[in-house]
């Protein structure tokens, strides 16, 4: 199956063929990149749920033509009842497995993926493409079934330690084998029913739906069947906020990035600084050009560690950070021929592992 659709005027970039093509459907009907990324963001939600789904969150940044821009945050959010130690167990140290802070039902926070979509369709859209335009061909795909993709083979191969003891799970994705559960093969018909029921609800009805209406009371009940916080409440207070971009310059070119609480838009700031105070830089994907930029990474992701978090509950020192003192800073020791380790630079709070996993979708030329 090929990867890549061809088109004029735009381009669209997602991790999974049949979202990227309905993407690029919605541009040939003279829909703008956020008429195309909100479609491909409820596909993803059907043919690639690890990335791409509406029980998460994003960011989402715009150019408008004009010149305009804007940020929308419509990250998670925790739900009330969740406190600042319910994680730590009894040695103040944060706790692993089904009760840690990434699995199960009590990690589930308040999903902001339906609302980011609809406030920036609203907000930013063409006008051209009717928000049941948008939403549909995911309702198809989950109702009507679509060939199971290799990358959504491999990403539930590499989740199954996590998923296969899950009946919804092993309904969906799963097949039973001499060895035990296993993932469906790439290009078995995957039928998805009650996403289908959800999404097209959605379509209906809009995001009111999703925070107010029926998926709103079958989504809590469900969390607080298994164990989770999720309140009706906290779904219906959810609110997508739109934010201002942070604004910084590499060589002589304007970068327009995500503001806290994103931590990546800082980093990146920081990280283009430090490269820049090396110029000239070794040849691209040189050994000497990756070490630097594996460098610039470190000290940047030390900064993201030490002070960055959610700006409506804690002080991020945002101009200090990207400030050109600071990067200077950074930069100190930053050349081809030094290395040092992130355990080695100095920082009070540890610096985890994280998943590689993010998705990026249209750009209308």
């Amino acid at each position: 199956m090929s990867t890549t659709a061809v088109g004029n005027l735009g381009g669209v970039a997602s991790p999974e063929s049949l979202a990227s093509n309905i993407g690029v459907s919605v541009l040939a009907m003279g829909g703008n990149a956020i008429d195309a990324a909100v479609a491909i963001g409820f596909a993803l939600a059907v043919t690639f749920p690890s990335a791409g789904n509406i029980g998460g969150g994003g960011f989402l940044l715009y150019r408008h033509p004009s010149g305009r821009n804007v940020a929308i945050d419509f990250r998670e959010t925790a739900p009330a009842m969740a406190t600042s130690d319910m994680y730590l167990n009894a040695d103040g140290k944060v706790m692993s497995g089904d009760g840690g802070p990434v699995d199960g039902y009590r990690a589930c926070g308040v999903p902001g993926s339906v609302a980011g979509f609809e406030l920036a369709w609203m907000r930013y859209g063409s006008g051209r493409i009717p928000w049941s335009k948008l939403v549909d061909p995911a309702v198809q795909l989950a109702s009507g079934g679509f060939s199971m993709p290799h990358s959504l083979q491999r990403s539930l191969s590499l989740s199954m330690d996590r998923i296969s003891t899950d009946r919804s799970f092993q309904a969906m994705f799963l097949n039973k084998s001499i060895v035990g559960w296993q993932p469906q093969r790439a290009g078995t018909t995957i039928r998805q029913p009650r996403l289908g029921e959800t999404l097209a609800r959605i379509r209906d009805r809009g995001a009111i739906d999703f925070y107010a209406g029926t998926t709103a009371r079958l989504l809590a009940a469900d969390v607080q069947r298994s164990g989770g916080m999720l309140l009706s409440t906290d779904l219906a207070g959810y609110q997508a906020v739109r934010r201002k971009p942070l604004s910084g310059r590499f060589m002589d070119y304007q970068v327009l990035t995500m503001p806290p609480p994103s931590s990546g838009g800082i980093a990146l700031l920081q990280m283009l600084g430090m490269l820049e105070m090396c110029h000239p830089l070794p040849a691209s994907y040189s050994a000497q050009y990756i070490h630097l930029v594996a460098q610039a990474m470190r000290r940047a992701f030390r900064d993201r560690s030490e002070y960055l978090g959610d700006a409506d509950f804690v002080d991020v020192p945002v101009d200090a950070l990207v400030s050109r003192r600071h990067i200077a800073s950074l930069k100190q020791g930053l050349s081809v021929a030094m290395k040092v380790k992130t355990d080695d630079l100095p920082a009070t709070r540890p610096v985890t592992s994280e998943s590689e996993q993010t998705t990026h979708e249209p750009h209308r030329f």
